[in-house]
């Protein structure tokens, strides 16, 4: 999880996601965010996370999809659900506090992913943005069980 700063606004997914952490849900490894450069979408690295009791495992990266507003900025935030993992994005909206940008800003405001789902990041899209590495990541994935988890390879 990426380290929270004085003046940083909280919502309810970052509410939500410290109280799946205290109830054994998160990242095992991996599940890192990144923005591609050049095209308007996001990387999100292999790796396992723990929902409701339950291990869910990705064997390679996923490439998601995002788009801008050409004026406004918005956010977004990326979550798995299983073994899927999906971007959501909110809506674009003119930056409060004017000037701010990022988790300093109240508005525009980041969606809420479902329960049940483990937060990966939260990605700030800049208006008139054109590659994902014009993006903020905060990146929520820093395991959390550490290496408490094995898995079964079938291998003897």
């Amino acid at each position: 999880m990426s380290d929270y700063e004085d003046g940083y606004y909280l919502f309810d997914h970052d509410v939500n996601h410290i109280k799946s952490m205290a109830e054994g849900d998160g990242v095992i490894f991996g599940l890192s965010t990144s923005g591609y450069a050049g095209v308007l979408a996001l990387s999100v690295s292999a790796g396992a996370s723990v929902q409701a009791g339950s291990v869910y495992q990705t064997a390679s990266y996923a490439s998601l999809s995002i788009a801008s507003d050409g004026t406004y900025p918005k956010k977004a935030v990326v979550y798995m659900s299983g073994s899927t993992i999906t971007v959501s994005q909110g809506t674009a909206s003119s930056a409060i506090p004017a000037g701010e940008t990022d988790k300093y800003t109240r508005v525009p405001t980041p969606p809420n992913p479902p329960a049940g789902t483990v937060i990966l990041a939260e990605v700030w899209i800049p208006g008139g943005a054109s590659a994902g590495s014009e993006c903020t990541i905060f990146n929520y994935s820093k395991p959390l069980h550490g290496g408490y988890y094995t898995f079964d390879t079938g291998e003897q």
